[in-house]
């Protein structure tokens, strides 16, 4: 996490953009070793990684402050800078076809409160995987 937050300061807009996936953010806030790093991350994540040319993907299974190392001023940071994806499942293991979809905002800047999507094939956990290992 120290290192793209390094990343971050040295990249510019200019560079080719890269896409990122951080994974198990809740886990990670839980564990002594890596809160301080955890909160760093998620405060330059928030505001550093456009003029950075880097898209990121945080996966959290609550979307909490404490999903964030408890970072100071995230909850406001939380509201304004992101989407929040919320996918359920039948069995607790296969997720449904359909999520809800928060933060976003309408062509006038109007916050819509949720929107419910059908999810694309690509974004189940299998498909990912497989992505990202053909890489």
């Amino acid at each position: 996490m120290n290192e793209a937050v390094q990343r971050w300061s040295d990249r510019t807009e200019n560079d080719t953009p890269i896409q990122t996936l951080w994974d198990e953010l809740t886990q990670l806030s839980m564990q002594d070793d890596c809160k301080e790093s955890v909160k760093k991350f998620v405060r330059h994540s928030l505001t550093d990684v456009r003029k950075a040319a880097e898209y990121l993907v945080c996966i959290s299974h609550a979307f909490t402050n404490a999903a964030s190392g408890n970072a100071e001023g995230f909850n406001d940071l939380r509201q304004s800078e992101t989407i929040q994806i919320k996918r359920k499942s039948k069995n607790g293991r296969v997720p449904l076809n359909h999520a809800e979809i928060s933060g976003l905002y309408d062509d006038d800047g109007n916050l819509i409160e949720s929107k419910r999507v059908t999810v694309p094939d690509w974004f189940y956990p299998d498909s990912l995987l497989r992505f990202i290992s053909a890489r």
